[in-house]
């Protein structure tokens, strides 16, 4: 059964107030602490849930304890005593791809995947397409001068070059684009520019 504290407000709160997007049965990701001396049990080590109410320590059971603290996929067995199974170590806490993978798990990001480069042009140029068009068949270059953009550049910066944008895609889904100025492509190869340029 659920304890409640009285805050300054006056009113009873439940402390699993978080119980909700950590219910029974649900996966969740965790920090264990295995430099923490703190056992419980046997097998128990003190976690933090990943943006979870935290205000008192969640309980991951561990067959093989490490020295150094892991993020880890964990399953909510408890959630009033704050108890949890380990499902899968991700890695240590600091390594910057275990943090990554361990962020892309909790907002059920998928990892990205860049599209193969084209075979060189007829122009010499590798995976660039010299049209115009915003087909997706143009390979990797694509004309995005019709979204709404906004600049990242420095205010202080000459060459205002770098944007991002945000597409709805559905009441889910959207697309975060990433864009770089690329003046050159507008420069025809047989141009004198060009020319001198090589």
């Amino acid at each position: 059964m659920a304890t409640r504290t009285t805050k300054n407000d006056g009113r009873s709160h439940p402390d699993n107030a978080n119980a909700s997007s950590n219910a029974n049965g649900s996966q969740a990701i965790a920090v264990m602490r295995f430099d923490d001396r703190n056992r419980y049990g046997v097998k128990g080590i003190p976690s933090s849930i990943l943006f979870g109410d935290n205000s008192r320590t969640w309980v991951v059971n561990c067959k093989r304890p490490t020295k150094k603290n892991c993020w880890a996929k964990v399953k909510i067995i408890d959630s009033v005593n704050r108890i949890a199974e380990l499902v899968d170590i991700l890695g240590y806490v600091g390594d910057y791809a275990t943090e990554l993978n361990a962020l892309q798990l909790y907002f059920h990001v998928l990892p990205c995947r860049y599209p193969k480069t084209k075979e060189p042009s007829e122009d010499g140029r590798q995976g660039l397409s010299t049209s115009t068009t915003g087909d997706a068949a143009d390979g990797p270059v694509k004309d995005c001068t019709s979204l709404k953009v906004f600049s990242v550049d420095d205010i202080s910066t000459l060459d205002v070059d770098d944007a991002l944008s945000l597409q709805t895609i559905s009441s889910s889904n959207f697309t975060l684009g990433i864009h770089v100025a690329n003046v050159a492509r507008k420069i025809s190869t047989t141009s004198e520019l060009f020319q001198w340029a090589q």
